[in-house]
Protein backbone atom coordinates (compact mmCIF):
# COMPACT_ATOMS: atom_id res chain seq x y z
CA UNK A 1 0.00 0.00 0.00
CA UNK A 2 1.34 3.15 -0.95
CA UNK A 3 1.33 6.22 1.31
CA UNK A 4 -1.62 8.30 0.68
CA UNK A 5 0.83 11.52 -0.21
CA UNK A 6 1.82 9.40 -3.27
CA UNK A 7 -1.94 8.82 -4.63
CA UNK A 8 -2.38 12.93 -4.10
CA UNK A 9 0.63 13.47 -5.97
CA UNK A 10 -0.68 11.00 -8.93
CA UNK A 11 -3.96 13.19 -9.03
CA UNK A 12 -1.98 16.96 -9.18
CA UNK A 13 -0.11 15.34 -11.74
CA UNK A 14 -2.77 14.35 -13.71
CA UNK A 15 -4.69 17.44 -13.94
CA UNK A 16 -1.66 19.57 -14.35
CA UNK A 17 -0.48 17.48 -17.39
CA UNK A 18 -4.02 16.48 -18.76
CA UNK A 19 -6.13 18.82 -17.76
CA UNK A 20 -3.73 22.23 -17.97
CA UNK A 21 -1.82 21.04 -20.91
CA UNK A 22 0.99 20.66 -18.86
CA UNK A 23 1.49 23.85 -17.20
CA UNK A 24 -0.27 25.60 -14.18
CA UNK A 25 -2.97 27.93 -15.64
CA UNK A 26 -4.96 29.93 -12.83
CA UNK A 27 -8.29 30.31 -15.85
CA UNK A 28 -8.40 26.55 -15.76
CA UNK A 29 -11.60 25.14 -14.62
CA UNK A 30 -9.32 22.72 -12.77
CA UNK A 31 -7.35 25.40 -10.51
CA UNK A 32 -9.58 24.96 -7.68
CA UNK A 33 -9.35 21.09 -7.69
CA UNK A 34 -5.80 21.35 -8.06
CA UNK A 35 -5.36 23.96 -5.64
CA UNK A 36 -7.20 21.98 -2.76
CA UNK A 37 -4.96 18.68 -3.44
CA UNK A 38 -2.23 20.93 -3.44
CA UNK A 39 -3.42 22.21 -0.03
CA UNK A 40 -4.16 18.46 0.58
CA UNK A 41 -1.21 17.12 -0.15
CA UNK A 42 0.81 19.18 2.40
CA UNK A 43 -1.59 18.42 5.07
CA UNK A 44 -0.80 14.89 4.62
CA UNK A 45 2.65 15.03 4.40
CA UNK A 46 3.04 16.70 7.98
CA UNK A 47 0.88 13.71 9.47
CA UNK A 48 2.98 11.00 7.87
CA UNK A 49 6.43 13.03 8.38
CA UNK A 50 4.74 12.98 12.00
CA UNK A 51 4.13 8.60 11.80
CA UNK A 52 7.73 8.69 10.66
CA UNK A 53 8.56 10.47 13.73
CA UNK A 54 6.99 8.16 16.09
CA UNK A 55 8.21 4.89 14.31
CA UNK A 56 11.70 6.01 14.27
CA UNK A 57 11.39 7.22 18.30
CA UNK A 58 9.66 3.07 19.20
CA UNK A 59 12.57 1.74 17.85
CA UNK A 60 14.90 3.84 19.23
CA UNK A 61 12.83 2.99 22.43
CA UNK A 62 12.74 -0.49 21.66
CA UNK A 63 16.82 -0.72 20.89
CA UNK A 64 17.31 1.00 24.63
CA UNK A 65 14.82 -1.20 26.20
CA UNK A 66 16.65 -4.29 25.15
CA UNK A 67 20.08 -2.74 25.89
CA UNK A 68 18.46 -2.64 29.94
CA UNK A 69 17.15 -6.22 29.79
CA UNK A 70 20.01 -7.56 28.64
CA UNK A 71 22.90 -5.38 30.17
CA UNK A 72 21.40 -4.14 33.48
CA UNK A 73 18.52 -6.08 34.09
CA UNK A 74 19.00 -4.88 37.62
CA UNK A 75 17.58 -1.13 36.49
CA UNK A 76 13.97 -2.22 37.15
CA UNK A 77 12.67 1.42 37.01
CA UNK A 78 14.18 2.33 33.71
CA UNK A 79 12.95 -0.74 31.94
CA UNK A 80 9.52 -0.35 33.13
CA UNK A 81 9.81 3.32 31.95
CA UNK A 82 10.99 2.53 28.52
CA UNK A 83 7.57 -0.58 28.57
CA UNK A 84 5.24 2.06 29.25
CA UNK A 85 7.08 4.09 26.57
CA UNK A 86 6.98 1.95 23.98
CA UNK A 87 3.59 1.03 24.53
CA UNK A 88 2.40 4.42 24.46
CA UNK A 89 3.90 4.54 20.98
CA UNK A 90 2.61 1.57 19.74
CA UNK A 91 -0.94 2.58 20.64
CA UNK A 92 -0.60 6.50 19.05
CA UNK A 93 1.12 4.48 16.20
CA UNK A 94 -1.69 2.22 15.66
CA UNK A 95 -4.50 4.51 16.24
CA UNK A 96 -2.49 6.46 13.32
CA UNK A 97 -2.56 3.54 11.29
CA UNK A 98 -6.34 2.40 12.32
CA UNK A 99 -7.32 5.45 11.01
CA UNK A 100 -5.78 5.27 7.46
CA UNK A 101 -6.98 1.88 7.20
CA UNK A 102 -3.12 0.24 6.95
CA UNK A 103 -1.55 -1.57 9.96
CA UNK A 104 1.16 -1.36 12.40
CA UNK A 105 3.67 -4.65 12.43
Amino acid sequence: MQPTSKSIETVIDYILHSEMGGEFDSTDPWTATYLSLKELLDKVRDEEDGCRDMCAEYKDRRAELEHYEIREPEDKESIAKLKRECDELDSKIANYHHEKGAKWK
